[in-house]
């Protein structure tokens, strides 16, 4: 017999947020070097900003 948890929103929107910043601080990284197009970065800005936002929807 398997048993599985779900852990609340609020904690995975959070742990999202934390991969995103991982990911933009890599491509910021990236970039520095002249490897990547800095627009990857304002992208990653711009989900992080949907990612707390909706985690103060979801917790406020």
């Amino acid at each position: 017999m398997t048993t599985s948890t779900t852990a609340p929103a609020g904690d995975l929107i959070l742990q999202a947020t934390g991969q995103v910043k991982i990911l933009r601080l890599a491509l910021t990284h990236l970039s520095d070097s002249g490897s990547i197009d800095f627009s990857f970065i304002e992208h990653c800005h711009e989900i992080e900003d949907k990612l707390k936002r909706v985690y103060e929807l979801t917790e406020g």
